[in-house]
């Protein structure tokens, strides 16, 4: 949803007033919950258990066409529910930023003759997998060449597909400075760290991290945001009594001003996540790996200096503690992650949709840039930050 309200704020931004822009939960809202509900309990089971992410990835990626034929049989209905829906009152545009969604409104054009334009938005940007290789597919909009590749080679033909680049919400794009942040959340004007674990809250291996906090107490601040999850809610609240500064909330909706208010982000690397964070400039540990674009993405983080695999505490002290004597070190990764260019990137994005809802085609001057640094990160070594 990140993704779907970052688009929505790009082009209310770029072009107010032009569209009446509505972002729904499209199998909920069309009288499928049921698949909606199993999908996200499933997706919750696999963040807990990250081996079953790469082992069903390898699965139905061995063979997408057989993966594109199964969920077409499975989406059948709601393709045939989504075509009437659109059909009765028809938007200039309609953007899918889920697999299954791809597959279900290709087919509610190819097979009930649903004619308004879709681009579908892939949200990896560096692992597409078969869910999203629906080789009829309209248009593609992808972050990377990472991307675009995958993706042909997965079937979808490759002129369909543009690299535009990856939005990020405006509040992100906006975040205040670290001390506004500190002012509206009430807390102390001093280091930081904010721990984060997705919407979900998880993504844990906790028990370092705190053993490792707990060593650098009272130097440091500590904000866990534990999002949906009840039970890390209740035992990080347990944990207050043990740390000078320890500050726990459940699920916000104003991340930026967490972000903003941090020096550094001990969490999980969800592409939208990390995007987030990369846009207010700040590093990050990653105590745990998870599924494979997870781990690529902890990789690129590694590769550009600015963001670490630290499993074990004394890993953990020792790069908290090396910002803590050299500061300026976040103001280098500050200058690193401007140079990434999210607004461009979200510019761009409301400039395609723009396009393609007024001409159902892509402008050119909004292709082929993207999320550069995926790219550049594998041609140099970790900068700017050694240990």
């Amino acid at each position: 949803m990140s993704t779907a309200y970052a688009m929505k704020e790009a082009m209310e931004r770029d072009y107010p007033g032009r569209y009446e822009i509505e972002v729904l939960d499209i199998m909920r809202a069309f009288g499928f919950g049921a698949y909606d509900s199993r999908h996200k309990t499933l997706w919750r089971h696999a963040l807990a258990n990250p081996w079953s992410i790469v082992l069903v990835q390898h699965m139905i990626d061995s063979a997408p066409r057989i993966t594109n034929a199964a969920l077409k049989i499975m989406l059948y209905d709601f393709a045939k529910e989504a075509a009437a829906r659109f059909k009765a009152s028809p938007p200039a545009l309609v953007v899918a930023n889920h697999g299954w969604t791809v597959v279900a409104l290709t087919m509610a054009q190819q097979r009930f003759g649903l004619d308004v334009p879709v681009v579908s938005f892939e949200t990896s940007t560096l692992n597409a997998n078969a869910l999203w290789a629906e080789p009829q597919a309209e248009r593609f909009i992808v972050g990377s060449h990472v991307s675009k590749r995958r993706l042909a080679r997965l079937g979808v033909p490759a002129g369909r597909i543009d690299v535009v680049g990856y939005p990020v919400r405006q509040s992100f794009l906006d975040a205040p400075s670290k001390r506004t942040a500190r002012r509206r959340l009430e807390i102390d004007d001093r280091f930081t760290c904010l721990i984060s674990l997705g919407g979900e809250g998880v993504g844990g291996a906790l028990d370092p991290v705190f053993e490792a906090l707990r060593a650098l107490d009272p130097r440091v601040q500590i904000v866990l945001v534990a999002g949906r999850n009840h039970e890390l809610y209740r035992e990080a609240n347990d944990m207050v009594d043990r740390f000078d500064s320890l500050f726990v909330t459940g699920f916000v909706n104003n991340m930026a001003d967490y972000v903003a208010a941090s020096d550094l982000v001990i969490g999980k690397t969800g592409p939208a996540a990390v995007y987030e964070i990369l846009s207010v400039g700040r590093p990050m540990l990653v105590p745990r790996k998870s599924g494979l674009v997870e781990n690529k993405m902890l990789g690129v983080l590694e590769r550009n200096g600015i963001g670490w695999y630290t499993p074990h505490v004394e890993q953990i002290v020792e790069r908290i503690e090396m910002f803590l004597d050299r500061p300026a070190a976040l103001d280098e990764i500050s200058e690193v992650t401007a140079g990434f260019d999210f607004p461009g990137m979200s510019a761009r994005i409301a400039r395609y949709l723009d396009a393609y809802a007024g001409k159902r085609s892509a402008p050119a001057d909004a292709c082929n840039n993207g999320l550069r640094f995926l790219h550049a990160a594998a041609r140099r070594p970790a900068q700017p930050v050694v240990v």
